[in-house]
């Protein structure tokens, strides 16, 4: 009738607004854990790389996590731990697993080898295909556990070649070891 209206439509988006900042936060905390693993982590959809983070750069020689966005896994693989990975996938496309774990070598930027504890799990999410992978650095302890093998090896040899008697005993008295020389006298 010529008369100015008002009319307007309201609608409460508390409860929204609540469940956006919740998803938020979580989104950060996992963000927070995903960045701050002390083992590398990778999302992938049939070998290539979505996702990833700074220590899995940090094990493969990159400076940063995003120079693996997009690549393939297997570009990074020894010929060797190709074919393991290789057959996890055929495993995985063919549901017979949904998660594996094992040891694979990397390339590292160098052209080193890196020696990997691998650990992946495959998921369906909103009707695709992905690969949840934990990789952890196991090149220094394996150097390790070889050094203590040849330490203890050395160590054997040198007690087994003294010319005199040596026995080894426990706290109590009970012999835990001799030598040859020892040995050859009894």
């Amino acid at each position: 009738k010529g008369e100015p209206a008002l009319s307007f439509i309201a609608r409460d988006v508390t409860e929204r607004k609540i469940i956006e900042k919740a998803l938020k936060a979580s989104e950060e905390r996992f963000r927070a854990f995903f960045e701050n693993m002390r083992d590398g982590v990778v999302v992938s959809q049939f070998g290539v790389i979505l996702q990833t983070n700074k220590r899995m750069a940090e094990i493969l020689g990159l400076e940063t996590a995003q120079e693996l966005v997009g690549k393939n896994l297997f570009d990074f693989l020894t010929a060797e731990s190709r074919q393991k990975a290789e057959a996890i996938m055929h495993a995985f496309q063919s549901g017979e697993k949904e998660s594996e774990s094992g040891m694979l070598s990397l390339l590292h930027a160098n052209g080193s080898h890196v020696f990997c504890e691998l650990s992946i799990a495959f998921v369906g999410l909103q009707g695709e295909h992905m690969g949840l992978s934990v990789v952890r650095d196991m090149t220094d302890r394996l150097k390790l556990e070889e050094q203590l093998k040849r330490t203890k090896l050395d160590w054997e040899q040198t007690f087994d070649a003294v010319k005199d008697m040596v026995i080894l005993t426990d706290n109590e008295g009970w012999v835990t070891r001799c030598n040859r020389a020892t040995a050859a006298t009894f």
